[in-house]
């Protein structure tokens, strides 16, 4: 092995970079609340990553890592 040679990483990896939750309640369960549609759900985005990489980030290197955003929320009609 060489000098160079252990400067070289194996930069694969796996991403899942979105991922959403929702569930939307039935019709027949709203009518006793008065409301016409109730969604609720969850996103989010740089959920996850599997490497062996020893940085922050295989994608973008040594820059800093990419940040995670989670979100919850609910969707009503009346």
């Amino acid at each position: 092995i060489s000098d160079v040679d252990l400067g070289v990483q194996n930069a694969s990896f796996l991403r899942l970079s979105t991922l959403t939750l929702a569930y939307t309640v039935p019709p027949a369960v709203l009518t006793k609340v008065k409301v016409s549609t109730l969604r609720i759900y969850f996103t989010g985005n740089n959920v996850f990553i599997a490497t062996k990489y020893k940085g922050y980030d295989p994608e973008t290197g040594d820059a800093y890592p990419m940040s995670r955003m989670f979100v919850a929320g609910v969707n009503l009609g009346f």
